[in-house]
């Protein structure tokens, strides 16, 4: 019998079932599985021990070798009863009786399959530093609070201090590995390989974090992680490497912020060469898959299309001091025809481009280099520009409807053709004509 139903069958409750002869049975309600006597039931020694052989064997496969015996060939990782205790083989051996030494360490102290003397306290005693190490071969014995169950205050801690280059690849401490393969299921249910949840009522002044991790490096190679996260597209469901909801149930205006995501970025010095990165969205092509690796955006703020009211005040915003650009561009165009821009709107908004409240202390809102052009068409063909000399508006005729305004400075004084006083120096395809002035 599966281990479970020898859990359910011994440590069971009292069920009501069609039939059980008592006032009010329920309809519809067979007897349960594995609880053929329903009631209440008080566990035999006996019990226990199939209830727990069943556990060791399902859950430590064929380590579980049973009551010690001399002339048994023991291998790394057998598990084995001997004097109310189990003991866990370190290394391989043939006939040395479990004592804490170089071949046996304790696994569960003072408990054993043959008397049933199991208790709560004794299943939730400390594992020592020997267990770990026969699992996790090449990292050391310095393993520090690993008991199973902590107390307030303490904490539940696996720590280890790898010290060979030469540990297996991949080397974990804790692993969770979890494979779902079935067919079916409910659309929605969540069923995840670890989940943590944390709730922390109106009171406390500290702070608590669901998750924490720490990284302290010191090393000159490598390309060492606090958090990485990887998932791989293989088939057509929706994929993501990671995710973060946030919900804010307060009222509009209540204080303390919302945050989704937020980088905190320490340093000490400049960062001339731009190698101190915020955020860093990479593209990599996957070995072996192609040439091409596009993806249709690199930073995305959207909303779900069907729910109405949903927006940003502002959907990007910069409040900390620039030494050298908000935004900054060093990427070239892909040469796909699709008419690569710096900056490319859509939408419908009130303005393009605002800076009516901006302070620059050149006073230049836009700069431009030599012959680049300002266009006014989707063709590109009327456009305005500088050659460095003049100011050319190409295309089409300027027009004022309040006429044209010039400085006094300006103006040239001289002879005009036959006429003196002042004129307007034009350039008329390179040749230079003259305009005379006359009074109003």
């Amino acid at each position: 019998m599966a281990a479970e139903d020898d859990v359910l069958r011994v440590f069971r409750e009292f069920n009501r079932y069609t039939g059980d002869g008592l006032p009010g049975e329920p309809i519809n309600a067979p007897l349960p599985v594995g609880d053929p006597q329903s009631g209440p039931h008080s566990p035999k020694k006996s019990e226990l021990r199939t209830v727990l052989l069943a556990v060791l064997s399902q859950t430590l496969g064929s380590l579980y070798k049973g009551v010690w015996a001399a002339p048994t060939a023991y291998l790394k990782g057998n598990l084995v009863e001997y004097n109310g205790t189990i003991w866990i083989a370190d290394r391989d051996n043939t006939g040395v009786a479990p004592v804490e030494g170089d071949d046996w360490s304790l696994f569960l102290p003072g408990v054993t399959v043959a008397d049933a003397s199991i208790t709560f306290s004794k299943l939730a005693s400390g594992v020592p530093a020997s267990v770990l190490q026969t699992y996790f071969p090449g990292v050391s014995t310095n393993v520090q609070s690993t008991g199973l169950s902590g107390t307030d205050g303490d904490s539940l801690m696996f720590y280890a201090d790898v010290t060979s280059a030469s540990a297996e690849a991949n080397l974990s401490i804790v692993r969770v590995q979890k494979t779902a393969d079935y067919a079916g299921g409910t659309a929605g249910n969540v069923k995840t390989a670890s989940w943590t949840t944390l709730t922390v009522e109106d009171g406390p002044l500290d702070y608590h974090w669901a998750g924490l991790d720490q990284l302290v490096n010191y090393a000159s190679a490598g390309e060492n992680v606090a958090r990485y996260s990887k998932a791989e597209k293989r088939g057509t469901g929706p994929t993501w490497a990671g995710c973060f909801d946030i919900e804010d149930r307060m009222p509009s205006g209540t204080a303390g912020g919302a945050l989704g995501i937020e980088v905190t970025a320490k340093a000490t010095g400049s960062d001339a060469d731009s190698s101190r990165n915020g955020v860093n969205i990479a593209l990599h092509r996957i070995p072996g898959a192609g040439t091409l690796n596009e993806w249709g955006r690199g930073f995305w703020t959207s909303t779900i299309p069907t729910e109405l009211d949903n927006r940003f005040r502002m959907a990007y915003a910069n409040t900390a001091p620039i030494s050298y650009a908000v935004f900054f561009n060093d990427g070239d165009d892909a040469g796909t025809g699709e008419g690569g821009a710096l900056l490319r709107d859509q939408g419908s908004l009130v303005r393009g481009v605002d800076l009516a409240d901006a302070t620059y202390s050149t006073n230049e809102a836009i700069r431009l280099a030599t012959n680049h052009r300002i266009a006014f068409t989707a063709d590109g063909a009327h456009y305005m520009r500088s050659t460095g000399t003049v100011v050319q508006v190409v295309g089409a005729p300027l027009q004022a409807n309040l006429g044209l305004a010039f400085p006094s400075a300006g103006l040239v004084t001289g002879s005009a053709g036959s006429a003196t006083g002042q004129y307007l120096s034009i350039l008329i395809d390179g040749a230079v004509k003259k305009l005379a002035l006359l009074n109003a």
